[in-house]
């Protein structure tokens, strides 16, 4: 995390990275998230690599 602009960037550790994936599809199989696996691996792949 970058405290001077509060941005969070995954990709400089490989295990947050690994995490946020987790996260993010914890929440799908809770429901949370909506969408198929497909879609939400997408769309979390975007967010990551930005």
């Amino acid at each position: 995390m970058d405290t001077a602009t509060d941005e969070v960037y995954f990709s400089a550790d490989e295990e947050a990275y690994r995490n946020a994936y987790v996260a993010v599809f914890q929440a799908w199989a809770k429901g949370t998230i909506k969408g198929t696996a497909e879609q939400i691996f997408e769309a979390t792949k975007s967010i990551l690599e930005d």
